[in-house]
């Protein structure tokens, strides 16, 4: 009895190396044919097993002497036959099995739509097995568009019949399902982002064009309409600028508390501008509550996020040691990353560390060339100081000419002790070294101030009268102040950001 089950489970693999069918198919066929012969050798000496057997030796022989094969291959094409005439009236089993050998034939179109045509009938029958391999197929896309729904649909089903092996698949699809959702999501949000900011960029630039009467009749109310669209689609330059019109008064009623609310949703966005001055209102107490510990959050996220005049707020603070621990270093530090974006007074106060070496390593060198940074626009106070290197030599050669030519610049701009200096300098320079400093102070000033310039440095220069005592000292005039002062950033009403560019709506 042993060998003959043994047998019996080697019969299919060696009728598919005669016949090439595959094991599905054949699995079918020898059940078939077993009904068939139990049909017709009822109460004979004959068991099922032995005929199996005697068809696997006939099979074996067939293969081995290829004399007579024609008569086996035909007995299994009626029998494959069979089974197509089964599965064609309705019969599960032999749906899947037909589907199954059509998918592992030659491929083809015609076997692949076969495949797919007869596993989805044994599916429809509730085939576990066709709806698993049916699955796969729409899940790979390999024989037929990739379709994740229909996967998921057919793995699922064969799950609920209990075929444990769709439940990998089943969780890969869904989990493939859930990230294909997330990701439409994001595409779908971040679509309507650039949508929102094209129509926030149209209406703020439109607000920019009414506030400066660019190509329309200046009108500050409809600059204000045009910004509040903006800002609503997400616009924290125009939440900016409302905030700066409710200061102003620019087409909206004057009114802190509003300025301050729209300074905060901008400032929230990230401009750096709104938290600079949301810093301001908080150390001065207008539109919030007075709070310095506020003030300090807000003017540090702005300085940190390169506001200049936040970097140069936060070098006073630390140099006077008020609100923040007193350190000339780190004063030195906000100072010179302000410097370098061209803020004059952080420029100016480099400069007089530099002479002073506080927070830094004294070098009159690097203080010269802060000076002259701040001086090029149009700093009394830088003019002020390089007139002082010059007529005492510090880290340059002496020069009264050169001392004369900045200490007139500054005084035409008003510097009180300027206008004493030159006047000094004047009463002690001959006539030649007189003219060629008044020469090279009106040049300097056509070369870089354009419509900057001062009043007639001549006219301004003949008022010479009784000798003054000259301010001449070591300490540079221009010294940190010890609050802040500096008005609130971007308050024209046409104030942009980097990301928005106002000037070409």
């Amino acid at each position: 009895m042993l060998n003959r089950f043994m047998l019996l489970r080697t019969v299919p693999n060696k009728v598919n190396s005669c016949l090439g069918l595959n094991r599905s198919t054949l699995e079918y066929m020898f059940m078939n044919q077993k009904q068939r012969i139990q049909r017709t050798l009822e109460n004979t000496l004959f068991s099922i097993p032995a005929l199996l057997i005697a068809l696997a030796l006939l099979c074996a022989q067939g293969c081995k002497q290829k004399s007579q094969p024609d008569a086996e291959k035909q007995e299994f094409t009626n029998t494959l036959q069979s089974i197509k005439a089964s599965a064609t009236n309705g019969n599960p089993d032999a749906q899947f099995a037909l589907g199954t050998n059509y998918l592992n034939a030659e491929s083809t179109p015609e076997n692949r739509d076969l495949a797919v045509k007869w596993l989805s009938a044994s599916a429809e029958s509730g085939h576990a097995k066709a709806q698993f391999e049916l699955g796969r197929i729409y899940e790979e896309g390999e024989i037929t568009s990739q379709d994740a729904t229909q996967a998921l649909a057919y793995y699922q089903s064969a799950a609920d019949q209990g075929l444990t092996s769709a439940i990998p698949a089943l969780e890969r699809l869904e989990e493939a399902r859930q990230k294909a959702i997330e990701e439409a999501k994001k595409q779908a949000e971040e679509q309507q982002r650039k949508e929102n900011a094209e129509k926030a960029e149209q209406a703020y630039n439109r607000g920019v064009s009414y506030s400066r009467g660019d190509g329309v009749p200046q009108d500050y109310a409809k600059a204000a309409e045009a910004f509040k669209e903006a800002a609503s689609l997400g616009s924290d330059a125009a939440m900016h600028n409302l905030g700066v019109f409710h200061i102003r008064g620019y087409g909206v009623e004057k009114d802190m508390l509003k300025a301050a609310e729209w300074f905060k949703k901008s400032a929230n966005l990230g401009n750096h501008y709104s938290q600079f001055n949301l810093a301001v209102l908080y150390f001065k107490g207008e539109g919030v509550e007075k709070d310095e510990e506020k003030a300090v959050e807000w003017v540090t996220k702005a300085a940190k996020n390169g506001n200049a005049e936040a970097q140069y707020n936060l070098g006073i603070l630390h140099l006077n040691g008020r609100v923040l621990e007193q350190s000339d270093i780190k004063a030195a530090e906000w100072f010179k990353k302000a410097a370098v974006q061209g803020h004059v007074s952080a420029q100016v106060n480099l400069g007089v560390f530099y002479i002073q070496g506080r927070g830094v390593e004294q070098d009159y060198s690097k203080a010269h060339d802060w000076f002259i940074k701040a001086a090029e626009i149009a700093s009394p106070v830088a003019q002020f100081n390089l007139g002082i290197m010059y007529a005492k030599g510090q880290g340059v050669e002496k020069d009264v000419v050169e001392a004369y030519k900045w200490c007139s610049m500054a005084a035409a701009q008003g510097d009180p002790e300027a206008r004493i200096n030159a006047r000094e300098l004047a009463m002690d320079m001959s006539p030649e070294q007189l003219a060629d400093g008044v020469k090279r102070a009106t040049t300097y000033v056509a070369e870089h101030y354009e419509e900057r310039q001062p009043a007639n440095l001549q006219e301004e220069l003949s008022q010479t009268e009784l000798p003054v005592t000259p301010v001449y000292t070591n300490k540079i005039q221009e010294t940190p102040t010890d609050s802040i002062t500096t008005p609130l950033t971007n308050n024209a009403p046409n104030s942009t950001t980097t990301n928005q560019n106002a000037e070409n709506p």
